[in-house]
């Protein structure tokens, strides 16, 4: 490019400055709009949550400029859609996730429940049903799932060695009499490590007309069987916290399985 074809850009480029009307668009105003849209990776994952905070500062500051900018530019209506949109995923993003924890939490908390309510009621096979990495392919009916513990040999020594558990054999052993409530959660995974929830629970009954406790643990954990997509929830274990108090302690020592 000559030294004349230079002059002639320079003075186009001073004219179009000076025409009326004329304003520049702000590049950040544009670039905040793109992070705006790229925040919907937010709801993927929350290594993603960063995006939208970014977004946010950006747009704020675009907007900032925007106003400030003498002669006056264009682009705050993209900087407005951005922050709007940048502001409602990071809100979203992490109400979602914490939505969908609170979601699970319920879930196995329920299955914990049902868990302690086969104990209480002396229904010891449809409580190791519920300890089974795959419960859903056993029999529901109460009839039908003795009849699977008589045939699968392996699931019926599963079973006696599982009854020598000493919170098992408590729980049975006080039956309808045990009070269980919820102590509190110890630990819950997000679903993008798997979903486990530890529970600790606390039994409370009556002996000799005085109240006695002790803590049991129950991990409760969600597995997704990808081939088919069935989710199944299940008892992954259960262990004693406390000692078992002196009555059901020696219960719980007798009849233990030869070594």
């Amino acid at each position: 490019m000559d030294e004349a074809q230079t002059e002639s850009l320079v003075e186009a480029t001073e004219t179009m400055a000076e025409v009326p009307g004329y304003r520049p668009l702000s590049l950040m105003a544009l670039f905040g709009l793109v992070l705006g849209i790229v925040s919907l990776l937010a709801l993927v994952h929350p290594v993603f949550w960063l995006v939208p905070a970014v977004a946010v500062g950006v747009n704020a500051v675009a907007l900032w400029r925007i106003a400030q900018a003498a002669p006056p530019m264009i682009g705050r209506r993209l900087g407005q859609i951005g922050l709007a949109l940048s502001l409602i995923l990071l809100v979203a993003a992490p109400a979602h996730v914490f939505l969908d924890m609170w979601i699970m939490r319920v879930r196995a908390l329920r299955l914990a429940d049902q868990w302690f309510g086969y104990l209480a009621n002396n229904k010891p096979h449809l409580a190791h049903r519920l300890t089974m990495d795959a419960p859903g392919a056993i029999p529901k009916d109460e009839e039908e799932v003795w009849g699977f513990y008589r045939a699968a040999f392996s699931a019926e020594q599963s079973l006696r060695e599982w009854l020598y558990k000493p919170e098992v054999r408590a729980l049975l052993r006080l039956g309808r009499r045990a009070r269980v409530r919820l102590y509190r959660v110890l630990r819950q995974t997000p679903l993008s490590r798997g979903q486990l929830v530890e529970a600790r629970y606390a039994v409370t009954f009556e002996e000799g007309g005085k109240p006695t406790s002790f803590l049991v643990d129950v991990a409760i954990k969600r597995a997704k069987f990808y081939d088919s997509g069935v989710i199944v929830w299940n008892i992954s274990s259960s262990n004693l916290v406390t000692d078992l108090p002196p009555e059901l302690k020696a219960y719980a020592k007798r009849q233990q399985p030869a070594k």
